[in-house]
């Protein structure tokens, strides 16, 4: 009895969340969120979320649309209000503005030229890279003081390079709580190293895409750039509706930011990443000590290799002299 009170609760619940409604079908129509693929390029694993064709190109119910936001958004407003970051992902021309622009109004970290690969799976070295990013922009707040003008150039190139790649998540000091990616069939290596991890990812899926391939998919366009750009505002807006103010700042106090030779505070756990957990990393201090064993441990293994060469040497001096008597 007492579970199907509960149930019946749950369910209540649902229905008024939807109810509640975020976006208006007429909206999603204006943007062109209906327009899939042609039917030849079409994944099947779509047929329940497709209303019909249209001049050999599949159309997305709006009905399955309006639903998949709502679950998104719902989703993306009690992982915001638990304190959770958000790493929003979009490599492709039409989506590289907006992803900036609504990960920067909502404090979220963001990829939106090129994804390198192991950024998630890898962590521990994408620190070491946004170190040497962050090194290289003191550099060049000084001008390159006590650099040529031929070396200042060399450094000035690799700086562009590591802005591209690392510029929306060099103050990123552990791995996110979500992803939001612009296209399902676009960002695979992203979803493949978030499922690995176990980090929830968030995706526009279109008619040539899995749905499967992410937690929570949402049924749209991803080609064209009102569609792309309705629904990541439509997820920045999730984010900062469960927090007090629209606008953040992320945190870029130098002293407060050290992780493996990166400045970060001594108080920062990573108790909530995987990656961490995996390595048995509970805090600052542990990592410290681990690569100051590691460092001992390769000292030791130098003498003794150096032990082996020399007992060698006096072995065959021996042989040598007994020879010539």
């Amino acid at each position: 009895m007492i579970k199907n009170i509960e149930k019946v609760e749950e369910r209540k619940e649902q229905i008024s969340f939807y109810k509640k409604g975020i976006i208006e079908k007429d909206k999603l129509l204006e943007a062109g969120v209906q327009f899939g693929h042609r039917n030849k390029d079409w994944n099947p694993a779509m047929k329940p979320f497709i209303h019909g064709l249209k001049d050999r190109v599949h159309i997305i119910n709006l009905n399955r649309t309006l639903t998949s936001l709502q679950i998104a958004y719902n989703a993306v407003e009690k992982i915001s209000s638990m304190g959770g970051s958000f790493l929003f992902v979009g490599t492709n021309k039409q989506s590289s503005k907006t992803i900036q622009a609504n990960a920067e109004r909502t404090g979220s970290y963001f990829v939106n030229q090129r994804w390198l690969g192991g950024t998630l799976t890898n962590f521990k070295t994408i620190l070491n890279s946004i170190k040497k990013l962050r090194n290289l922009e003191r550099l060049e707040k000084n001008n390159f003081e006590g650099y040529t003008k031929k070396e200042a150039l060399k450094l000035s190139r690799v700086l562009e390079k590591l802005e591209k790649s690392l510029g929306g998540i060099k103050y990123m000091r552990k791995l996110p709580a979500a992803i939001f990616v612009t296209s399902i069939v676009d960002e695979k290596i992203v979803i493949k190293e978030a499922n690995k991890l176990g980090i929830p990812v968030f995706g526009i899926a279109d008619t040539n895409s899995n749905p499967r391939d992410v937690k929570f998919p949402i049924f749209a366009n991803d080609d064209g750039n009102k569609s792309v750009s309705l629904i990541t505002t439509l997820i920045a807006d999730a984010i900062a509706s469960s927090k007090d103010e629209k606008t953040f700042v992320i945190n870029t106090d130098e002293k407060s930011f050290e992780i493996l030779g990166l400045n970060i505070r001594q108080d920062d756990t990573f108790k909530t990443n995987k990656f961490f957990r995996k390595n048995k990393f509970e805090n600052v201090n542990d990592i410290a000590k681990d690569k100051e064993i590691n460092e001992i441990k390769d000292l030791e293994s130098k003498k003794e290799a150096k032990i082996d060469i020399t007992e060698k040497e006096k072995i065959i001096t021996k042989e040598n002299t007994e020879k010539n008597n």
